[in-house]
């Protein structure tokens, strides 16, 4: 982006940053055919053995381990559960209750979504550059800062593949609003105040904005929403008693 912002007077200035997404799909589209299907999927589809070998990868363990039997159990029991009121195929399922809280679970999953837009990070990705320029910077500083503050936004979303699992979802979502909360009430004082002083401190604000958010919020939605979706009968599997001792035998 920075690099065509100085062919002012060609389409290439847009055209190129667009085009240059393709070569990253392509990338995905090449990949994902290196990749194994969920577990899920294939013992639904009768291939135990791969879904095993799957489970066995991404647990880093023997497939005999016992907690990869049992969560290779509790999947399949799940599967077969599901297969027993297969009838109820239709989206009226959503909104029905029951053991399995469909409605709860696809409004949690909705709702989510809503607030992770509703955040205001998509002011911040996009228009970084016209909001560096209103702190009073040039045009090639602005545009220098937003590339920063990208890359660093980035980075900081690494962090959360390290402590989502110690943590916890909730916790991490409950710390990226507050976080994002409390950035956005200093910018909104320190708007009112102009000098350079302030100019510095709103625009490292940005960035802290933007690493909140990628802690707590970027990639959680996502992975909170398959989680409690694909595992809630797994995890009922692994805390009652009666059929954690059925499924171990």
């Amino acid at each position: 982006d920075f690099a065509c912002f100085w062919a002012k007077s060609s389409s290439a200035q847009w055209r190129v940053p667009i085009a240059l997404q393709i070569l990253l799909a392509l990338v995905m589209i090449v990949g994902i055919w290196f990749l194994p299907e969920s577990p899920r999927w294939l013992v639904k589809h009768g291939r135990d053995a791969e879904a095993l070998s799957v489970l066995s990868a991404l647990d880093d363990k023997h497939y005999e381990h016992p907690e990869v039997q049992l969560l290779y159990n509790g999947i399949r029991e799940a599967v077969i559960a599901e297969g027993s009121s297969a009838r109820q195929t239709d989206l009226r399922v959503l909104l029905q209750g029951g053991p399995k809280q469909n409605f709860r679970r696809a409004a949690l999953g909705v709702t989510i979504q809503c607030f992770q837009q509703i955040t205001g990070i998509n002011l911040i990705t996009y228009y970084a550059t016209l909001l560096f320029e209103r702190l009073g910077l040039s045009d090639v500083k602005s545009r220098i800062i937003a590339a920063c503050n990208g890359t660093e936004y980035f980075l900081a979303s690494i962090i959360a593949i390290f402590i989502i699992d110690r943590i916890g979802r909730r916790k991490l979502m409950l710390f990226g609003a507050f976080g994002q909360m409390v950035t956005m009430i200093l910018l909104a004082i320190l708007g009112s105040i102009n000098n350079s002083a302030t100019q510095i401190v709103s625009a490292v604000l940005l960035f802290v904005f933007n690493s909140f958010f990628a802690i707590g919020w970027l990639g959680m939605t996502w992975l909170y929403v398959c989680v409690s979706g694909a595992s809630n009968s797994v995890r009922h599997s692994l805390t009652d008693p009666s059929r954690l001792r059925r499924l171990s035998a």
